[in-house]
């Protein structure tokens, strides 16, 4: 089993006054795909809703911590106090891949 992390965000308002994040949006920690920040963030509806680029936590303990110290990223999905580890598991699916000879 794994972990991850979904928060609550922070209002954040552009250089215009505009609000570009409500506070209480909801967001999940993901993996930054060139690797150039620790994490990145997602906005997301549910907690039912997991991506697969998600970021995992061996333990819960550890998504914790993360979060806690975790500024947030991009600069406009930052963490506010409210924040929900999840225990999650593998999603399976059978796929075709090919014919073989009977």
């Amino acid at each position: 089993m794994k972990y991850v992390v979904f928060f609550e965000c922070k209002e954040k308002i552009s250089q215009s006054g505009a609000i570009v994040t409500a506070e209480g949006t909801l967001a999940v920690v993901i993996n930054e795909p060139d690797g150039w920040v620790e994490a990145t963030s997602r906005r997301v509806n549910t907690t039912e809703q997991i991506p697969g680029d998600v970021k995992l936590f061996e333990t819960e303990e550890a998504a914790v911590a993360f979060i806690k110290r975790w500024k947030g990223h991009p600069w406009y999905f930052v963490p506010s106090k409210n924040f929900e580890v999840v225990a999650v598991a593998p999603k399976m699916v059978t796929v075709q891949q090919g014919w073989e000879r009977k």
